[in-house]
This record gives C-alpha cells, sequence and structure tokens, in this order.
C-alpha cells in the first residue's frame, strides 16, 4: 500500500491533480462534450492504467475516492441526490464486477461523464421548449464536430428559418452565436488544462486560424486565449498564497 500511495502522490504532482479539478469543473459546467473528449485520450487513458499497474484492489480504493467527490459536485450543481445515486450505485455495482483496470477506468470515464450530462439536464429543464433543448443539447454532445443551423435543422426535422426565428425568440441569441460561445466556454476549460497548448485547444474545437480563433476568444471573454491562460495561473497562485497565510506556521 505504501508503494502504491508513493505512485499516486508522483502522479498528482506529474498533472493527476490538475487533470482532476478540470473533469470537475467540467462537471460543474455540465460540459459532458469536452470531459468526454479529454478523457477519452489515449495518454489520459495510458497514464490512469500504468498508475494501477493491474491491481484491481488499489484502482477501485483510488476510483472509488474520486467518484465520491464527483457525486458531491454534481448534487451541489444541482442533480437531485436520489438520481446521483442511482449512478453511483450502478457504476460500483459493476465495478464489482470488472476483471481488468481497463473495465475499470471506462466506468470512470462514463460516470464522470453521465454526471456532467445530469447537470447539463439540470441547467436546461424547464426553461426552453423542447425544440430548443435539443437544440442545445445537440450543440454539448457535438463540439468537437461541424456544426450550423443547417445541421441543427436537419436534425430536427424542421426549416432553418424555423428554428433560428424560435431560438432568437426564446433564447435572445442566434444559434450561431451560441454555438461561439458554447465552444469559448469550451476552449476555457480546456485551457485550465495545463496539458493543452491554445493550438491544441483551437484545433479539438475545429478552428483553423489561430488569429481567428484569439479574436473569438477575446471578442467573448476581453482576453487572448494566451492571457486567459496567464490570467487563471495568477488566480490560483494568488488563492494559494491565501490559504497559505492562514497556516499555522505563517501566524
Amino acid at each position: 500500500m505504501n508503494n502504491f500511495l508513493e505512485k499516486t502522490d508522483s502522479y498528482a504532482e506529474k498533472g493527476g491533480r490538475a487533470a482532476k479539478q478540470f473533469q470537475f469543473s467540467c462537471i460543474r459546467a455540465g460540459n459532458a462534450a469536452v470531459l468526454r473528449k479529454d478523457m477519452s485520450t489515449k495518454i489520459f487513458r495510458n497514464n490512469l492504467e500504468q498508475l494501477f499497474c493491474g491491481d484491481l484492489t488499489s484502482a477501485n480504493y483510488s476510483l472509488n475516492f474520486v467518484w465520491a467527490q464527483a457525486w458531491n459536485i454534481a448534487v451541489e450543481s444541482g442533480v437531485l441526490e436520489k438520481a446521483a445515486d442511482q449512478l453511483y450505485n450502478e457504476i460500483c455495482f459493476r465495478a464489482k464486477h470488472a476483471v481488468t483496470v481497463k473495465q475499470l477506468v471506462d466506468l470512470h470515464i462514463e460516470l464522470l461523464v453521465r454526471y456532467a450530462e445530469a447537470v447539463s439536464e439540470v441547467k436546461r429543464r424547464c426553461v426552453y421548449s423542447p425544440e430548443i433543448e435539443r437544440c442545445h443539447k445537440y450543440v454539448a454532445t457535438h463540439l468537437f464536430e461541424e456544426i450550423n443551423v443547417r445541421i441543427i435543422a436537419d436534425t430536427l426535422g424542421v426549416s432553418t428559418s424555423y428554428i433560428s426565428h424560435k431560438f432568437k425568440e426564446e433564447t435572445g441569441q442566434t444559434i450561431v452565436s451560441f454555438i461561439q460561445m458554447s465552444k469559448i466556454e469550451a476552449a476555457k476549460l480546456m485551457l485550465e488544462n495545463i496539458e493543452l497548448s491554445v493550438n491544441d485547444v483551437m484545433s479539438r474545437l475545429g478552428y483553423i486560424s489561430q488569429s481567428h480563433f484569439s479574436q473569438v476568444f477575446k471578442k467573448n471573454t476581453g482576453l487572448t486565449p494566451g492571457k486567459y491562460r496567464l490570467a487563471i495561473k495568477r488566480q490560483s497562485q494568488a488563492q494559494k498564497k491565501d490559504i497559505c497565510s492562514y497556516c499555522p506556521e505563517h501566524g
């Protein structure tokens, strides 16, 4: 067990802790698409599987701790405790029958993504008509693909003029601006993940021109992607400094 704890500490220091906080941020934001994309990468999966080295007991112990934290975040974000419990209990039951670490990692990804989806559903519920809810859901689940008004209209089986008018009427913004805003929100989340470069974020979201991406990002946030990341980093450092100032050794 001591050897495993040493490995988990090393994993945390090398980016594991930052990755977990990023994933929890995605759950709070209800951004399942970003979370699924991030956790499905070979790098993430391989790192997690190598951490446990085939040890099912250690994997179960470690992942259950994270699942409990994810449950708490989902509930704090508006998901009913009963619904959060159902998801948690389902994954835990299936985890008991897992025979490989890979299967546990699959369940880990599934649970966190489903919590993010549940939070997203809570945010949309009883606010818009079923058609506009479907628009929101389509954008959220296809964020890393080509999205435009025609594709959404074809998916819903309506005309582009009808859905454009209805979306603007209910939300006060155009579908195009909503798609753009959704991509920028995803970009903000990913920029807080130190393992991704600005170019990585840009390409994942389908932007070809870095200057165009920077222009759109700055229009929505007031900062370029690079300056936004720097501001987040400084904010995080300031918060850590404030916390340390209350530590006993600092008086």
